[in-house]
């Protein structure tokens, strides 16, 4: 979505969640007000936060800078925005002075995330701050288009290490590299794939460059819990003079993209590390649609002041 598109998208929806706020812009964001003044709370959103995390890593990294006695959190929610992005939502209990609730919602892009936080003391007001922080999450606009390369959902393999590269994601198991063997999540990427996307992936994800193949299996259907359908490959080669190394390569499609992960193993403990590979090829989530938006443009907007 071009910049101009995103923002008129997100300045017509904020002010019909929240009519007749006023906004303040900042350098990383917008802060929102209601017509009373901050003393009833406020929002605060901020775009393109750096680095990357997973959302509970964000949640206590706030309640530890937050440095308040009694404080407790919802469980965190997993939702999907109306572009399709991955999204998600959580409420902070306290009490500083008074009760009040910090609800939260990240949505995360492909190396940032947006963060919405609304905040409030006034008890009567805890049930609207709630719906608008969901909504806020819900339409809110980051502009990434839908059809690229990007992450998605599935089980790391369990007690092993990941090391992200860029959206590609290795994962070690315990003792490397005396048990020589790695898992790799591929991004997604779209099915109609263009020649840069192509050459990308030819540099960066299944090469064979310098692997002698002395041995390639027929790829054989699979499918997985969440009904995805494709192949599985086996191969095994060296690279030089190296050992004898077996790559498995599963490979699913929907209709929209291709989702590729990768074992690299050695013998004597090949078959256990497939169970592994299995067990996270079987975990694979297909990416969400993105949702028409139900809101349409209307006066509120005329009330809605800087």
């Amino acid at each position: 979505m071009p910049e101009s598109q995103q923002a008129e998208y997100n300045e017509g929806v904020l002010p019909q969640i929240l009519p007749n706020w006023r906004a303040k812009f900042y350098a990383d964001g917008i802060g929102l007000f209601p017509p009373e003044g901050r003393s009833r709370g406020g929002v605060r959103i901020r775009d393109r936060r750096r680095p990357l995390h997973a959302a509970k890593d964000l949640v206590d990294d706030l309640m530890v800078e937050m440095n308040l006695p009694g404080l407790s959190r919802s469980p965190i929610e997993r939702i999907t925005t109306a572009e399709g992005e991955y999204a998600a939502l959580v409420t902070i209990f306290g009490t500083n002075g008074a009760s009040f609730e910090r609800n939260l919602g990240f949505i995360f892009g492909d190396d940032f995330y947006t963060q919405i936080d609304a905040i409030t003391t006034v008890a009567s007001d805890l049930p609207f701050f709630r719906k608008a922080t969901r909504e806020l999450a819900f339409y809110y606009s980051i502009g990434l288009g839908e059809l690229r390369r990007r992450r998605y959902y599935y089980e790391p393999p369990a007690g092993w290490m990941g090391y992200p590269r860029g959206l590609i994601t290795e994962w070690c198991p315990p003792g490397f590299p005396n048990h020589k063997a790695s898992i790799s999540a591929f991004p997604a990427r779209p099915v109609v794939e263009t020649p840069a996307g192509l050459l990308d992936r030819t540099l960066h994800e299944l090469n064979w460059f310098g692997f002698r193949r002395t041995q390639v299996d027929e790829a054989a259907p699979i499918f997985n819990r969440h009904k995805l359908a494709g192949l599985i490959w086996r191969a095994a080669g060296t690279y030089e003079d190296g050992p004898l190394i077996h790559h498995d390569i599963a490979a699913f499609q929907d209709d929209r993209f291709y989702y590729v992960a990768r074992l690299e193993s050695t013998p004597p403990r090949l078959e256990e590390d497939r169970n592994t590979f299995q067990l996270v090829v079987d975990s694979i989530e297909p990416l969400p649609h993105s949702q028409p938006s139900v809101m349409v443009h209307d006066e509120s907007m005329l009330n809605w002041v800087t």
